[in-house]
């Protein structure tokens, strides 16, 4: 599982915007918080 977060990392990093898409019949349950916060904490 460390390896995927370091992928994830990376492609965040090397990312100019980051989109995340919701299904609107549940957004809170296909909602990923902790992409949403390693994206607002490199400023994407």
């Amino acid at each position: 599982m460390a390896e995927a977060w370091r992928r994830v990392r990376r492609v965040v990093e090397d990312s100019d915007v980051v989109v995340e898409v919701l299904d609107a019949r549940d957004p809170a349950a296909t909602r990923n918080s902790d992409v949403e916060k390693l994206a607002r904490s490199l400023g994407k």
